[in-house]
């Protein structure tokens, strides 16, 4: 049992590594979440696979194999960047498992993650 558990830390690390090298090296620019790993292994539901997905261990590795590649890395306040319109700014409430961003007050429609990709890139102020 325990040789099983080896091989499936040792694959889980190899792909972070993988994983993280690839993105330090192929962009010039990473903005992640600032996410509290901890605090999401804590939530009920769930949370051995969120364990198991080492989020803060990808996140340290692709923050020092950025800095080794040149290429800049920020952390990126989460709080309400997917809500917030990247055409006009208001902010529409909508639950989570509502993957697109479809705006009452000018009409715009996107991918959710696409909307707050283009909202962080015009203000620069939600970065840590």
């Amino acid at each position: 049992m325990a040789e099983r558990h080896a091989d499936l830390k040792n694959k889980r690390r190899d792909f972070l590594h993988k994983s993280s090298d690839y993105y330090a090296r192929k962009y010039d620019f990473v903005a992640v979440e600032d996410l509290d790993a901890k605090g999401l292994v804590e939530l009920p539901g769930n949370s051995r696979n969120r364990a198991g997905a080492a989020w803060g261990t990808f996140l340290r590795m692709l923050e020092y194999k950025c800095e080794r590649e040149g290429t800049h890395f920020v952390a990126v306040n989460p709080g309400g960047t997917t809500r917030e319109c990247a055409a006009c700014g208001v902010s529409t409430d909508k639950p989570l498992w509502v993957r697109d961003h479809s705006c009452p007050s000018c009409g715009f429609e996107t991918d959710r993650d696409a909307n707050a990709v283009v909202r962080l890139r015009l203000t620069g102020s939600k970065i840590v």
